[in-house]
């Protein structure tokens, strides 16, 4: 299994994506384009690229916030995270400049893709959908599920392979957030699922989440984690049409 390495592209900003590619022998149709969490690509993330990598799937890890930067101070990311909130289009450009540098890779022209976010990341890649971005699939883990806004919603777009998963305590998804999301998934029809987890709270997907020190807003819970993956191993196959 090969090392990623960095893809240079733009958006607003100059882009430091990361490629992992499997080996030629090994790969499977499909391959994903993943968005971080708002602290920028960071272990949860890589390490999950990299699983999917040897699982025989291309995977393009997308910038977040420019230059590949990671944050680490919470105040920054939050202030970083109201910006964006406050320029709507800027999250979904960087998100669309994302895709279109993985469709340019010659290895994987004409694959189906499946954008995976993981918190605010999950939010861009719902948004993106919305936009019309040509995919087989989205999953969003512990995402935002209201759109941003700034986005005009393609008003034929069905929800065609559609998956998130969210904790049912999760302190920034409202129970009216959670019903707004599926009438709007009901009304543009197609296959979506919802996935809520009972006692759950936010980050669940992240092993070191604890160093925030909010553990009543963030928290790691392994049922969640692994019942959330499997879903998208899932969604994977059946967007990529594989059948293991």
């Amino acid at each position: 299994m090969s090392t990623p390495h960095i893809v240079d592209y733009s958006a607003d900003v100059p882009m430091k994506g990361r490629l992992f590619m499997p080996d030629a022998d090994a790969r499977k149709p499909g391959c994903i384009l993943m968005i971080s969490e708002a602290p920028g690509p960071g272990e949860n993330v890589t390490s999950r690229a990299a699983r999917l990598q040897e699982r025989g799937h291309g995977v393009f890890l997308a910038d977040f916030h420019g230059g590949g930067e990671v944050l680490e101070d919470h105040t920054e990311i939050m202030a970083r995270l109201t910006a964006l909130r406050e320029q709507p289009d800027v999250p979904l450009n960087r998100g669309m400049a994302a895709l279109e540098t993985l469709q340019s890779i010659p290895e994987l022209a004409g694959e189906p893709v499946i954008a995976a976010g993981y918190c605010f990341g999950g939010t861009i890649a719902l948004d993106m959908g919305r936009y019309g971005a040509q995919l087989a699939a989205i999953a969003g883990f512990h995402s935002g599920l209201t759109p941003l806004g700034g986005v005009t919603s393609v008003a034929d777009w069905k929800a065609t392979g559609v998956l998130a998963c969210i904790g049912a305590d999760d302190p920034t998804i409202s129970a009216s957030e959670r019903a707004a999301f599926e009438m709007e998934m009901l009304d543009r029809g197609g296959e979506w699922t919802l996935q809520v987890y009972g006692g759950v709270i936010h980050a669940f997907t992240d092993r070191n989440i604890e160093r925030i020190g909010m553990p009543d807003f963030a928290r790691y819970d392994r049922w969640a984690d692994e019942q959330s993956w499997c879903a998208f191993l899932q969604l994977i196959d059946h967007a990529s049409q594989v059948q293991e």
